[in-house]
């Protein structure tokens, strides 16, 4: 298989580690001579020193014989339009990265009219993680598919203790009436086999007819069910990571605070933000912090641009007795 990967920031070095050990053919496109020039000497990986806004440098590659392409530039039009011309010229599959509302809001739009076959929005991901931590981590399943009579259940395993370290023919003796269909582990998403044995984090996914599976997953919930206390959230930083944050939040009824020290941002978020306080300030100032009531959140966010900033703000929400503590880290 055939890749062209535009765009050798964070997103795309780390798609090109993921896939550069498999039966790929990738080539790498970015403006960065210096940087395509170090990581082509650390993967074998095809670079090739182009615009991806340019037909030309995609007709160059010829991309008509690749069978998957991502833009994933820091721009979300060169990203649609890297894609869509992709498309146009003959590429199998094209899939941009868009990060911003404005056009979040209108992707259904733009896949069709721009002829895109998916997008990927790395901050909409951190913040469903974060948002299922938060809200979700209490529910034994984020995901219930059926199809008239079978159905198919995603779950932790370590809600269930007694059966990590099991392997597939045990756990099927203790549940004859359903089967483990896929185990995710470690990010990735493994076919299991009978001697295959269920370790601490993974997800499973399993079958069985449909009213069996919801009678074990309602015996589960009801196992574990326990009273929703993340109802207060301070977020620091009104990044992108922030707004979507603070906007699904605030939908499920949480009460929400941002703290952002750009002054315009703030101005956006207001604007683009109901039922939550937009704060402008500094994150990092403790006083701040305590005067808008850090003890009393049932949960902190930092996800400024700044790792270390926001590993020492969640240290400082912890030394607070701020239950749930979660930070960014890029």
């Amino acid at each position: 298989m055939k890749i062209a990967i535009f765009g050798a920031g964070k997103l795309g070095l780390r798609i090109t580690e993921a896939l550069v050990e498999g039966d790929y053919d990738i080539t790498l496109v970015d403006t960065n001579e210096d940087k395509l020039f170090q990581i082509g000497q650390q993967y074998d990986v095809l670079t090739f020193i182009g615009d991806a806004k340019s037909v030309d440098v995609l007709k160059q590659l010829n991309i008509k014989t690749y069978d998957f392409l991502l833009s994933c530039t820091s721009s979300d039009d060169t990203n649609i339009i890297c894609a869509s011309c992709a498309k146009v010229l003959g590429c199998k599959k094209v899939v941009a990265r868009v990060t911003e509302p404005e056009h979040m809001n209108q992707m259904g739009f733009i896949c069709q009219h721009f002829n895109i076959d998916a997008v990927v929005n790395p901050d909409m991901l951190i913040t469903s993680e974060i948002y299922r931590y938060l809200i979700e981590k209490y529910s034994i399943t984020n995901g219930v598919y059926t199809n008239k009579r079978i159905t198919m259940v995603e779950f932790e395993a370590d809600k269930e203790p007694q059966i990590i370290g099991e392997d597939m023919k045990a756990f099927r003796m203790r549940h004859p009436e359903m089967l483990i269909v896929g185990i995710s582990r470690h990010g990735k998403l493994l076919i299991p086999h009978g001697n295959d044995v269920i370790q601490s984090g993974d997800t499973l996914f399993l079958l069985g007819a449909s009213d069996l599976m919801v009678e074990f997953t309602g015996k589960l919930f009801l196992k574990h069910k326990k009273v929703q206390k993340a109802q207060k959230v301070m977020i620091v930083g009104g990044g992108r990571t922030g707004y979507y944050l603070a906007k699904k939040l605030s939908d499920f009824g949480a009460f929400v605070k941002i703290i952002e020290n750009n002054k315009k941002r703030c101005h956006y978020l207001t604007n683009n933000l109901h039922n939550v306080i937009v704060l402008h300030g500094n994150g990092t100032d403790i006083n701040l912090l305590l005067s808008e009531n850090l003890a009393g959140m049932d949960a902190f966010v930092t996800c400024t641009g700044f790792d270390e900033e926001n590993l020492l703000l969640a240290l400082t929400a912890k030394n607070h007795g701020v239950e749930d503590v979660i930070s960014k880290i890029s």
